[in-house]
């Protein structure tokens, strides 16, 4: 399967000069969204398994991925990006970094617009193997449900009523 990145598989280039490809070349730039260097943690899964990888910098319809898993150009994976959310993806280049791998990734659909921004934010946090983990919830982490907050909302209410009727009685008898 293929993303259709608009590449011809052959190019024929008869009686033209070498060093005008290469200018040409150099100065078109398909990458020409917003490229942000993140360096976060993220989740690749492939068909297989699944593995933790870091994001070295991501734009709307790609990123940069380092990892010590060997993969192979025109895979296709599921990213899972901390602030941005799924995107399958396809490996579209592939260099081998010492016992690292980096691949280039595009997006099957381009991210959703702030997407890029968002994945900046102080909102990530680490993966759970990367630090110590805790069984205790911090009191930001618990939320309530709808009908749990009403209830407890009632509770409360229905208390506070009680408490001012009793002093009201109380006040009254004296």
């Amino acid at each position: 399967m293929t993303f259709g990145l608009g590449l011809p598989d052959q190019v024929r280039l008869e009686g033209v000069p070498v060093s005008s490809v290469v200018h040409s070349a150099r100065s078109f730039d398909r990458r020409a969204d917003m490229r942000l260097s993140i360096d976060r943690p993220a989740v690749l899964r492939t068909e297989e398994r699944v593995y933790e990888i870091r994001v070295d910098d991501l734009t709307r319809n790609g990123c940069r991925i380092t990892s010590d898993v060997d993969l192979q150009v025109d895979t296709v994976v599921t990213l899972g990006f901390a602030g941005v959310g799924q995107s399958r993806a396809q490996i579209v280049r592939r260099e081998e970094l010492g016992d690292a791998f980096v691949y280039g990734c595009y997006f099957e659909q381009p991210l959703p617009s702030g997407a890029v921004t968002a994945s900046t934010r102080n909102n990530i946090g680490r993966l759970a193997n990367e630090g110590r983990t805790t069984d205790a919830f911090s009191p930001a982490e618990v939320k309530l449900g709808a009908r749990h907050r009403m209830l407890l909302i009632l509770g409360i209410s229905s208390a506070l009523w009680a408490a001012i009727a009793g002093g009201v009685l109380v006040f009254l008898i004296v």
